[in-house]
C-alpha cells in the first residue's frame, strides 16, 4: 500500500472518529480564544499615544494664542457692529467703551446711553453686551470710548484699537467717523 493511500485511510478514520465521539468540540482541540488584552498589547497602545502626544501638544501650544488672538479681534469688531447697529434701530446713543488692559482687565461694553452723557455710567446705562480678552490678549485703545448716534455714525471715539498676544502678533480693529469697522 502507497504512503499517500495508508495517510489518507488514516485521516479518514480520525475524522470518522471525531464526527462520530459526540464529546468532542472544535474548541478542545483549538486554542481556545481568550478576552482582553495582554501587557504587552497595553504598553505599545500607550507608547504610541505618548509619542503622537509629543508631537502634537507643541503645534497645539504654537497655535493657542494666535486662535485667541483672532477670536478676541472678532468679539471687538462684533461688538462695534453691534453698536452702530443698535444705534440706528433704537434711534439713539449707544457706545463701546475700552478698559486697556491684559487677559481678564482687559475689557469692552456695548451700553445704551440713555441719559446722554457720552460716558459709561454703571447706574444709568444699559450694558448690550460684555467682553473680557483671553488669556494673554492685551486691548490697547487710545480712546476711552466709541459712540454712535441714531444715524450710525460715529460722534466721539473714532480710531485703532490694537489686540496683541504673547506671541508677538498683532490685530488692528479700525473704526470710521462714517461709522464702517474694519479689521486690519
Amino acid at each position: 500500500m502507497p504512503v499517500i493511500a495508508r495517510l489518507t485511510e488514516e485521516a479518514e478514520a480520525i475524522l470518522l472518529y471525531l464526527i462520530s465521539n459526540r464529546n468532542y468540540s472544535f474548541e478542545s482541540i483549538e486554542m481556545q480564544k481568550k478576552n482582553g488584552f495582554t501587557t504587552l498589547e497595553l504598553m505599545v497602545t500607550i507608547g504610541i499615544i505618548a509619542i503622537l502626544t509629543a508631537i502634537a501638544v507643541p503645534s497645539y501650544i504654537k497655535w493657542l494664542p494666535g486662535y485667541r488672538l483672532r477670536s478676541a479681534a472678532f468679539d471687538v469688531y462684533s461688538a462695534m457692529q453691534l453698536a452702530r447697529l443698535q444705534a440706528v434701530k433704537e434711534n439713539g446713543r449707544v457706545g463701546v467703551s475700552f478698559t486697556n488692559g491684559k487677559g481678564k482687565n482687559g475689557k469692552f461694553r456695548v451700553f445704551f446711553d440713555r441719559n446722554n452723557s457720552g460716558i459709561y455710567e454703571s447706574n444709568k446705562d444699559n450694558i448690550i453686551k460684555y467682553g473680557e480678552m483671553p488669556g494673554s490678549v492685551r486691548i490697547s485703545a487710545p480712546m476711552a470710548q466709541s459712540m454712535f448716534n441714531g444715524r450710525g455714525l460715529v460722534t466721539a471715539g473714532a480710531g485703532i484699537v490694537r489686540l496683541t498676544n504673547s506671541m508677538g502678533g498683532a490685530k488692528d480693529i479700525q473704526l470710521i467717523v462714517t461709522g464702517n469697522v474694519r479689521m486690519l
